[in-house]
């Protein structure tokens, strides 16, 4: 999202932005017509670009086809039992012999099929589906069960690229007149793309580069191509236990270690790059530049009695804190509720703890939301029991709408985006007391908590659009690149 309106932002002022996507989405076509159908891609300012669909050969569709469905519903001797706990898995059976374990994306439409032997003790394949209901990936399975190769599909059947897991080369691309090239990395093949599709007639390309991915590649497309490169880091550098001086995470230690190389590395907060700076020297490659929160005007009447706490389900995100806070809160304040929205690998957890805390009557998941505005507007508290983050998009989300946050001090972003006490509280990491009780200051004194409102509302004045150009224009001038007014 941050990406996304980052382009929307350059677009306003005439920048065109093209988003390159290298990771295989079997349901791609829906997301871009998705975002183009809200008017997200501004007016074409902003174009979404699929390694995998120009290595296939074709462009996001422009409409959805008709569907057909892979699951045998209407062959003779095939039955598809839905799971009792899990309403997204159904078991398909062909005379009994149990063939096909069949994962849906959505009620209709099938995301993947594991194909199965011997009354479903072997799995041979796993078979991706897209939007139209063909084979687009097929994980061929070894004895162990796990993918010994991996074949990615056009929409019409053909093998394109097929990735030997364990073997070499580890890829092969294969194009329509049967011709193949052979690669030995997934770099050789990012490498490959973006010289031979995206890059082909640039001259001197800017590259904005998210996590320092592909840094290998990127700098050889500076160093032949002339090209500016950009890195940001969109997260905190620190594994557990998540303060200064832990260790640097591991799939980060290689990147963060040749930080002083960098031609350049964007931050989204200052306490990010003084912490970098207190541990490798001064860094004036480091920019800081935070994220924006667009203005969104809402006419809702707010709940002064609901909490709400918006991020994907990740022990990460601190959901156990909250719903023990949260308890304690319902013993001073009964007519408390909780909402929590998002989604992810821990929301059976999340739903559990919820029924063992005996609090199932006030506090719901409400599931993935695309209108996080609104959901803060009708809210009086914002919990952020976050262990880390790079900056916390949602924060500010919740400020611009009237939503007090309650935050653990967690690196990085509350120092840089809360006045403690003033427009949120900031408590201490872990201290699920502080968390319930600073909660609960706010949902007991009206007048306090509607002053912070109007206070945390004016994040948007310190966290404009208006400011994120300025700064990226700043860098972009200062790295020698023009585009941005």
């Amino acid at each position: 999202m941050s990406v996304l309106r980052r382009a929307q932002a350059f677009a306003k002022v005439g920048t065109k932005s093209i988003i390159l996507i290298d990771q295989f989405i079997p349901d791609i076509d829906r997301h871009v017509a998705g975002l183009k159908a809200d008017g997200q891609l501004s007016g074409g300012m902003i174009e979404i670009r699929s390694m995998h669909l120009d290595l296939a050969g074709r462009k996001p569709l422009s409409a959805p086809l008709d569907y057909v469905t892979p699951r045998n519903d209407e062959a003779p001797g095939w039955e598809y039992v839905q799971d009792s706990t899990r309403p997204e898995v159904w078991r398909g059976y062909l005379e009994g012999d149990y063939q096909h374990f069949t994962w849906m994306r959505s009620e209709t439409n099938v995301s993947f099929i594991d194909h199965l032997v011997n009354e479903g003790q072997i799995r041979v394949n796993r078979t991706w589906y897209d939007e139209l209901g063909r084979p687009c990936k097929i994980e061929l399975m070894d004895a162990r069960n796990k993918p010994y190769k991996i074949q990615y599909m056009d929409l019409h059947g053909r093998v394109y690229l097929e990735e030997s897991v364990n073997g070499s080369p580890r890829y092969r691309l294969i194009g329509r007149d049967k011709s193949t090239n052979h690669f030995n990395s997934y770099d050789d093949l990012y490498n490959y793309w973006l010289r031979s599709f995206v890059f082909a007639s640039a001259v001197k390309p800017t590259l904005i580069s998210e996590y320092g991915k592909r840094k290998k590649v990127l700098n050889s497309l500076a160093e032949d191509l002339g090209a500016n490169v950009v890195y940001t880091f969109h997260s905190s550098h620190l594994g557990a236990p998540y303060t200064y001086g832990s260790p640097i995470r591991q799939d980060q230690r290689e990147f963060i270690s040749g930080i002083r190389d960098l031609p350049s590395l964007v931050v989204l907060t200052n306490e990010q790059k003084l912490d970098l700076e207190k541990q490798f020297g001064a860094l004036d490659n480091v920019h800081v530049i935070p994220h924006h929160v667009p203005k969104v005007e809402l006419d809702t009447v707010r709940d002064p009695n609901k909490i709400v706490l918006v991020g994907r389900f990740d022990d990460g995100k601190g959901h156990s804190d909250a719903l023990k806070a949260f308890k304690r809160i319902l013993e001073r304040h009964p007519m408390a509720s909780l909402e929590i929205y998002g989604r992810g690998q821990t929301e059976d957890s999340i739903r559990k703890e919820i029924a063992d805390l005996g609090i199932s009557e006030s506090a719901r998941i409400m599931g993935f939301t695309k209108d996080a505005a609104s959901v803060f507007a009708g809210a009086a508290v914002a919990f952020v029991p976050s262990k880390y983050e790079g900056f916390c998009l949602s924060m500010i989300e919740a400020m611009s709408q009237g939503c007090v946050p309650v935050a653990y001090g967690f690196k990085y972003g509350p120092l840089d985006i809360i006045q403690n006490g003033v427009d949120g509280f900031i408590v201490a990491p872990g201290n699920i007391s502080e968390l319930a009780d600073s909660c609960s200051f706010l949902l007991s004194n009206d007048s306090v908590r509607e002053n912070m409102s109007d206070t945390a509302k004016k994040v948007i004045q310190r966290f404009s659009e208006e400011r994120l150009i300025s700064e990226w224009s700043y860098l972009f001038e200062k790295i020698g690149v023009t585009g941005l007014l």
